[in-house]
């Protein structure tokens, strides 16, 4: 966090919110929350490798990012202040953070974020959700890389399927959906989301969605 310029608001558990713009501007805030992330990836993978030399087990982390307008300062009372942001990018950050469950995925950015460094990194466009406690729905994307690094050929093959599905699925094709996911199952059989959205297409196929369905998800947990 602090490589990349971001202020460590506070430990929650075994869980910490970062944040970066705040309480000083960052001009490029959303890139430097990104890298942030991709080196927590990096430094896992190397730390997991030494956990699995000592026959350990492997530790995960889930990662939601989002960008926003939010209040920043000390928040409390007369008897205890501390300093803290809130507002909806804070909420939607921490839904995203439980999302990467739901998807198997370990970073998992807002639509909000995404459009100000789209230009910089690889991403697959998971889903369109209604996370609990919100009524707006939001496209969520799992966060696959730099985009300084080449993408494999097996990655870019298997996000092609993947894309095709989606948008298969969100025009009502769920044949044609399902032919694509099972695609990308062959190239990641252990995918969460891929596996998700097979279950929804399936269950659509034997019960088809209402006529006003839009093909949001809402989520049910936090």
């Amino acid at each position: 966090v602090f490589t990349f310029e971001g202020t460590l608001d506070k430990f929650i558990g075994d869980a910490l919110m970062a944040v970066f713009g705040a309480p000083l501007p960052l001009p490029n805030h959303p890139w430097m929350a990104v890298q942030s992330a991709l080196d927590m990836r990096r430094r896992l993978k190397e730390f997991n490798e030494y956990r699995r030399l000592a026959d350990q087990p492997i530790i995960r982390i889930g990662i939601g990012i989002s960008s926003g307008e939010v209040v920043s300062g000390n928040i409390g009372s007369q008897k205890r202040m501390d300093y803290t942001v809130i507002g909806d990018g804070v909420d939607i950050s921490a839904r995203l953070e439980g999302v990467t469950k739901e998807y198997g995925c370990d970073i998992i950015l807002s639509e909000y974020t995404y459009k100000l460094c789209r230009e910089q990194v690889w991403v697959r466009e998971l889903d369109r959700i209604r996370v609990k406690g919100k009524t707006i729905p939001i496209n969520i994307y799992e966060l696959i890389g730099d985009r300084a690094q080449p993408l494999p050929d097996e990655t870019a093959a298997f996000l092609e399927h993947y894309a095709a599905g989606r948008t298969a699925y969100n025009h009502l094709r769920f044949y044609e959906a399902l032919q694509h996911f099972e695609r990308a199952r062959e190239i990641r059989p252990g995918d969460r989301a891929v596996q998700v959205h097979l279950e929804r297409a399936r269950e659509f196929l034997l019960t088809p969605p209402a006529d006003n369905w839009d093909g949001v998800h809402t989520m049910t947990t936090k």
